[in-house]
């Protein structure tokens, strides 16, 4: 089975846990949360997401495809621009792009389990049209 589809989209990366100190009776305690604008990021792509969502589930093995595309920046000219794309290596990683993305596949029914993602390409640059890729394929083991 292949899930594939395009969404327009501002890539944010997801970031890590924050953490705050809690004073009470006298005693200070570390709690880790995560900031409202991660939790809207989320639950925007979790919407955006939705009518793409397959009626089953994937299970089993699976093979991902990303790409994270970004709108040009203003200090890049005609000529960059005219390449069509312009990979984006700083920040933030692909590592940290992706766990969000597969979180998100987990928690709106796309996958089982994005444990069950065991082969993948990511690509991140600037391009014409921001947004997301995502192409799902379960891997036939026969």
């Amino acid at each position: 089975m292949i899930v594939e589809f395009t969404i327009a989209w501002v890539v944010e990366p997801k970031q890590g846990g924050m953490t705050r100190i809690i004073s009470s009776g006298g005693k200070h305690f570390a709690r880790r949360y995560q900031p409202v604008k991660v939790k809207r990021n989320a639950e925007t792509l979790a919407l955006l997401m939705a009518p793409h969502r397959p009626a089953v589930p994937l299970d089993g093995p699976i093979r991902a495809h990303y790409e994270f595309k970004y709108g040009w920046l203003s200090s890049h000219g005609k000529k960059v621009r005219a390449l069509g794309k312009l990979w984006k290596d700083t920040r933030p990683d692909t590592g940290n792009l992706a766990k969000n993305l597969e979180d998100v596949l987990e928690r709106t029914g796309f996958v089982t389990n994005d444990a069950r993602i065991c082969a993948v390409r990511i690509e991140k640059y600037f391009c014409d049209s921001p947004g997301l890729f995502v192409r799902l394929t379960t891997i036939d083991e026969k």
